[in-house]
């Protein structure tokens, strides 16, 4: 074959090629009609030429729209827009873009539909709501139900699985107050499957599960549930499947927080996978790229789901993946996702090996450049190659850093982060004791006293009588010039008592003589005391520290007391009796601060042999406080009362004489230890 034949035959096939790609483009939208027949009404579109391939359909709820697709097929009508008004049909037109044009029916509701082409023509039924829907398809054969299955989902969803005979299934889907009806025209319920199945024990929304013949041509399956639930159903070749969420306040916290998007519905017998991901795409003005992997067809029929989750049913079910890189959508088969990323990794794995190392300085400027470097090194974060290495300057806490470029950048990045100053806290406390005493005596001394005649002391005759006294003991005291009688006047008696109950410490005692018989004389002797006394120390240690840092504080005395060694030998310890705080704080998101506590207060308490013994009060706690709030942590309230009584056995019980015969001492003591926090984050904004 020559060049000029060549040349001719090259020409001649493109001209064909030309000429073909002409006869699809001269394809247009002739006349759109709106026709009313038994059942409901019909939507006919009339192309120029016979129809290429089918169009595709889809429908969404809000809007109430039917969407019709016509690939390479330009508008040829006078009037676009054809008002109806009737029927549930609003009106329909037609809009046309550089490579389809499409067509809308607006409804006054989302209603089921069927669609069949016929040479140039595509007709779309809409059945009345009140009627009804006929069964448009061609193909007469039975459907029937296979199986029946339920499966547990998340959150207290359920799903209700049915499997058909055949994948071209009519269903019509309502709601009557917290039940949901499904109506099956036209399918054929086995005996052994026209029962009700009670599936409450799963602890889902759904309660039971009812397959009713009430119908024999239009079965009923309804699904009880416990209260007022969100559903969806899609059907995906002979598969349908009604999905159960229960409602609650937060529509995030009912399960349906996955799927997001607007929801629509879909309707296609036998459509291609790619013609509905491209139908997707258009919907959610997404670009998509499919792997030519991506093939087959596909029985969809979805009703008021969100876009996405019908997205996810169509990978699903073809076992197809997605990635998603800003506004373009990746889809393929999910190995062959798995094998290019996995692909990819080996690529950049290889690049970094060969790409140079480079070096730079890094200033750390509120953390330790030894700890950043180790969070760097660790093997875990994966932060640095096998090629590179980081050093650490402490003097000028910087870091040196040799890596390729891809790695330091992201090295900067996570140093620009965790780089930062860190919030402080400043707690004061306040450890308060209190103390209130009361004591309360009574105590008597009862005594006698006989004059004598005159004695003679060293052969001298004694000028003064002598008075001998009984005392406690029962001993007698002999004295001259200062007797109990001087002389027959009375005079300042000494303290010889027959009985002697004092009490300690006396602010008052009251003397008498009591009576006087011949030389007898009996005198009495009242004490008592009354003491009252209150106090408060307040210690009030304060500390700042960083966040999530221990700080302590702590002052007092350090005892020293003599210990003895093995060896006999004698050394000095000491032993601390402080006032402490330890405190760890926890700055949380929302300002708020935990607090690890530990507070002592210590003071000297009894010595034994020389060795001083400590009084503790230990408090060790855990708390959650708002920001500046003053939290009482604990207290202890101490009360000791004390009562004593002295008597002389049989006399002090006697009625009425009995209190010249006793004492009583009564001592109460009250101690109460009470501890304040208030931790304060402290701002630090800096300054300009």
């Amino acid at each position: 074959m020559t060049k000029h034949q060549k040349l001719m035959y090259f020409l001649s096939t493109l001209f064909c090629l030309l000429l073909t790609s002409l006869s699809y483009a001269e394809n247009s939208i002739k006349d759109l009609k709106f026709e009313k027949t038994n059942f409901g009404s019909e939507i006919i579109i009339y192309l120029s030429k016979d129809i290429p391939e089918t169009p595709k359909i889809f429908a969404t709820e809000k809007p109430a729209t039917i969407a019709i697709d016509f690939s390479e097929t330009r508008l040829g009508l006078q009037e676009n827009r054809v008002n109806v008004g009737q029927n549930g049909i609003k009106n329909i037109f037609a809009v046309e873009t550089e490579t389809k044009t499409r067509v809308i029916v607006n409804l006054d509701n989302i209603v089921p539909y069927e669609y069949k082409v016929n040479k140039n023509q595509v007709v779309l039924a809409i059945p009345n709501e009140t009627k009804q829907r006929k069964v448009i398809s061609d193909n007469s054969n039975s459907i029937f139900i296979e199986k029946i299955d339920f499966e547990v989902g998340k959150k207290g969803a359920g799903k209700v699985v049915i499997d058909f005979s055949k994948a071209d299934i009519d269903i019509d889907v309502n709601e009557s107050g917290n039940n949901i009806n499904i109506r099956l025209p036209g399918v054929t319920v086995p005996d052994d499957l026209a029962q009700k199945i009670d599936v409450s024990e799963l602890e889902t929304q759904v309660i039971l599960i009812a397959l009713l013949e009430t119908d024999k041509d239009n079965p009923l399956l309804k699904i009880y549930n416990k209260s007022k639930s969100n559903f969806s159903t899609y059907q995906t070749d002979k598969r349908l499947t009604l999905e159960v969420i229960p409602q609650t306040d937060s529509q995030i916290e009912s399960g349906m927080s996955e799927f997001t998007g607007e929801k629509l519905s879909l309707n296609f017998q036998d459509i291609e996978v790619r013609a509905i991901l491209q139908l997707l795409a258009d919907f959610t003005d997404k670009n998509l790229v499919a792997s030519d992997s991506v093939g087959g067809n596909l029985t969809l029929r979805l009703k008021n789901v969100p876009w996405d989750q019908a997205l996810d049913i169509i990978l699903k079910a073809r076992g197809l993946g997605k990635r998603e890189i800003g506004n373009v959508m990746m889809v393929a088969p999910q190995e062959e996702l798995t094998a290019r990323e996995r692909l990819e990794m080996e690529s950049k794995q290889q690049y970094l090996e060969l790409s140079p190392l480079k070096t730079e300085f890094i200033q750390v400027n509120y953390a330790k450049a030894s700890d950043m470097a180790n969070i760097i090194k660790d093997e875990a974060n994966n932060l640095i190659s096998e090629r590179g290495n980081v050093s650490v300057d402490e003097r000028t806490n910087t870091l040196l850093v040799q890596e390729t470029s891809e790695y330091l950048r992201e090295i900067k990045t996570i140093l620009k982060a965790l780089d930062i100053p860190v919030k402080q806290v400043q707690i004061e406390s306040k450890i308060v004791i209190a103390n209130d005493d009361f004591s309360r005596g009574l105590g008597v001394k009862l005594g006698y006293s006989v004059r004598t005649s005159p004695l003679v002391l060293d052969g001298a005759k004694t000028n003064n009588s002598v008075i001998i006294g009984g005392g406690i003991g029962g001993d007698t005291s002999v004295a001259t010039g200062t007797g109990f009688l001087n002389a027959d006047n009375a005079s300042t008696p000494q303290e010889n008592y027959q009985v002697s109950l004092p009490i300690t410490s006396p602010t008052g005692a009251l003397k008498m003589f009591v009576g006087r018989q011949g030389s007898y004389l009996l005198n009495l002797e009242l004490q008592a005391a009354q003491a009252e006394g209150r106090g408060e120390i307040v210690s009030s240690p304060t500390v700042i520290t960083a966040n999530q840092r221990e700080a302590t504080i702590e002052s007092g005395t350090e005892i020293p007391y003599l210990e003895a060694s093995s060896s006999g030998a004698t050394s000095v310890s000491f032993k601390k009796a402080v006032l402490s705080l330890k405190v760890t704080p926890q700055i949380t998101p929302d300002k708020r601060i935990i607090m690890d506590l530990r507070v002592n207060k210590d003071s000297v308490g009894t010595i034994f042999s020389g060795i001083p013994s400590i009084d503790t009060n230990n408090l060790i706690t855990q708390v959650l406080v708002e920001n500046g709030e003053t939290v009482v942590l604990g207290g202890v309230y101490e009360t000791t009362e004390t009562n004593n009584r002295g008597s002389i056995p049989l006399l002090g019980d006697i009625p009425m004489v009995g209190v010249l015969f006793r004492n009583k001492t009564k001592t109460q003591k009250k101690k109460e230890l009470l501890v304040f926090i208030t931790p304060q984050i402290i701002d630090q904004t800096p300054t300009k």
